[in-house]
C-alpha cells in the first residue's frame, strides 16, 4: 500500500483485519476503496453492508443531510437502507452469494417482507442444488 494507496487486494485484506478488529469505521473506508475502483466486487459491497450495519456507523460524514432527503428518521434505519442496497448489488454481481443472500433474509423478515426472503431462501436452495448435483 505504500506503492499504491487503491491497490484492490491490499485494501480488501486491510478491511478484512479491521472487520476481525470490530473497528468497522475503519474497515468501511478500506471496502469504500475497493468499490471505487473495482465495482464490481461483491465480496468488498457484502463486507460493507457488515460494516454499515454496525450500531456504531452512526457518525457517517455528510450522511445526515441524505438521510433526512430520504425521508428517514433515524441513523438506523438509513444505514440498513444503504446496508441493503450493498447486499442487493452484491447478489445481482454474484447471484450464488450464499452470505449476502442470507443476510438479506434476516433483513427481510425483520421487515416483514416475507416474499423478498421467500425468493432470496429459493435462490440460496437453488445454488446448493446446483453445487451438489450427483
Amino acid at each position: 500500500m505504500a506503492k499504491d494507496q487503491n491497490h484492490e487486494q491490499a485494501n480488501f485484506l486491510k478491511g478484512r483485519l479491521y472487520v476481525n478488529r470490530k473497528e468497522f469505521s475503519t474497515a468501511l473506508k478500506h471496502f469504500d476503496t475497493v468499490i471505487g475502483g473495482a465495482p464490481d466486487h461483491a465480496a468488498a459491497r457484502y463486507f460493507k453492508a457488515l460494516c454499515l450495519l454496525d450500531k456504531g456507523q452512526s457518525d457517517l460524514p455528510g450522511q445526515d443531510l441524505f438521510r433526512v432527503a430520504a425521508g428517514y428518521k433515524t441513523a438506523e434505519s438509513w444505514e440498513q437502507k444503504l446496508a441493503k442496497d450493498e447486499l442487493l448489488r452484491a447478489v445481482q454481481i454474484d447471484p450464488g452469494f450464499v452470505n449476502a443472500r442470507l443476510l438479506l433474509v434476516d433483513m427481510s423478515l425483520n421487515e416483514k417482507e416475507v416474499k423478498s426472503a421467500g425468493q432470496h431462501i429459493a435462490a440460496v436452495f437453488k445454488g446448493i442444488r446446483r453445487t451438489f448435483r450427483p
